[in-house]
Parts: C-alpha cells; sequence; structure tokens
C-alpha cells in the first residue's frame, strides 16, 4: 500500500491517506464569504511578512490559538512575537493563501486554507519552500472577522534539497495514521 510513496522517497512510508500538498492543486472554494476572508488572510500574510506584531495581532481574537501538528498550542502574543523575531529577508519570499472550504454559522466560519511560500533567501533555518493546510476558525466581532484558532493539519517544506511531510492524525478516521515522510526534493 503506498508504493508510490515509498518510491518518491525511497524509502519507507507510513501508511496515510495524505498526499503531497505539493502536488495536488489547491481549488478555492465557492462561498459569499469568501472576498472578505480572502482579505484578511492577505492582510495577515503582509503582517507577517512586514514582521509587523501589532498588526498580526489586530487580526486575532484576544483568545486566539495557534495548534501545530504536534499538538503543541500558541497564544496570539506568542506567535506575532515568534513572527516578528524571524531572523530572515522578507523581500525575498512569496506566499499565496487559497481558501478551499468555508462554512459558515451564526458569527463563526471554519476555513481550511492551504499556505504556499518559497524563497530565495538561502538561511540554513528558513525552508525553500513551505506548503501547509490548516483549519481555521473565524469570528465575527461586529463587522469584523478575526481568527480565533488556527490548527496546521499537513505541513510539507523543502529545505536543504530534502523534502518532508507531516500529516496530523485524524481522530475521526483512526486508519489516518500521523506521518512523516523524508526524502529528496526532486
Amino acid at each position: 500500500m503506498f508504493a508510490w510513496l515509498r518510491r518518491l522517497f525511497g524509502g519507507a512510508a507510513t501508511a496515510s491517506k495524505s498526499v503531497l500538498l505539493s502536488k495536488t492543486p489547491a481549488r478555492p472554494a465557492d462561498h459569499d464569504l469568501r472576498p472578505v476572508l480572502d482579505e484578511r488572510y492577505l492582510a495577515m500574510r503582509h503582517a507577517m511578512a512586514a514582521g509587523d506584531r501589532d498588526a498580526i495581532l489586530a487580526l486575532l481574537t484576544g483568545d486566539f490559538v495557534s495548534e501545530d501538528l504536534d499538538g503543541r498550542t500558541r497564544t496570539g502574543l506568542g506567535m506575532a512575537d515568534a513572527v516578528a523575531a524571524l531572523d530572515i529577508d522578507r523581500s525575498q519570499r512569496t506566499a499565496v493563501t487559497t481558501l478551499t472550504f468555508i462554512a459558515v454559522e451564526g458569527d463563526e466560519a471554519v476555513v481550511r486554507q492551504r499556505y504556499q511560500m518559497t524563497t530565495t533567501e538561502r538561511n540554513p533555518y528558513l525552508p525553500e519552500a513551505l506548503w501547509t493546510q490548516s483549519c481555521d476558525r473565524w469570528r465575527r466581532v461586529g463587522d469584523t472577522w478575526l481568527l480565533a484558532r488556527s490548527t496546521t493539519e499537513k505541513r510539507e517544506i523543502v529545505k536543504n534539497g530534502r523534502r518532508r511531510f507531516e500529516a496530523r492524525p485524524d481522530p475521526a478516521d483512526p486508519s489516518i495514521v500521523s506521518i512523516g515522510i523524508e526524502g529528496p526534493a526532486g
């Protein structure tokens, strides 16, 4: 099973229903709220690209939580401080966010988004390419949508000529296991 993953990486692969994010196109969701949320994600990308802590915090609820693949969490302040502290040349990176699923109930929205970043900077701590898929929860406060939670579901990184793909286990489907695959970037 999943022999294509073993062939791709030249090694053993843990069984999973996941596929590489870099090899599957992200298709935008068809939803009336998408233009509004596209603007919010664009504002977040600009704030992060500028390392602007206050602009990042302005897009988050006060109880914002970010959860990574391993279940570690960060508050909005912790996330904004970490982004602002990055020692990178932000002018050499390009990023795109695609909203692939949107569901709204009252003042809450659940969004699945795909993020892709590439850079020409050669920094031993920064990947040359990054793809993530996250499930985000937005909350409408007055007339403004603020990000309340972001949970990373999948991540693919190309760094120093190596590709690494990781996915979160799916508690609703025990057949989907945590996966971590590493191999050549090509």
